[in-house]
């Protein structure tokens, strides 16, 4: 192993931080900020668990269900995925 991977290892070890902290984090940004284009969070984005041929994202819950985000992050997805079906056919 390269000693800056060793080094980067002991370090996030040393903070603590994990990935799933990094991901909880992009989330809760874009969310937060409703920014649903933030960079970091459309890097994750095809990693969540989607079924029906990616049509719903069931990986990430909006709760409760009458929260005003509910409506925003639907808005986004979508978005989301003509974004993604464009840059395919490119």
């Amino acid at each position: 192993m390269p000693a800056g991977a060793v080094e980067n290892r002991q370090r996030v070890a040393a903070f603590g931080i994990q990935l799933a902290d990094l991901l909880a984090y992009n989330v809760y940004r874009a969310f937060r900020r409703e920014d649903f284009s933030y960079p970091y969070l459309e890097r994750f984005l095809p990693n969540f668990y989607r079924r029906q041929n990616g049509a719903a994202l069931d990986g990430l819950k909006v709760w409760p269900e009458n929260s005003p985000l509910v409506g925003t992050a639907r808005e986004a997805w979508d978005a989301y995925k003509q974004k993604a079906l464009q840059a395919e056919g490119e």
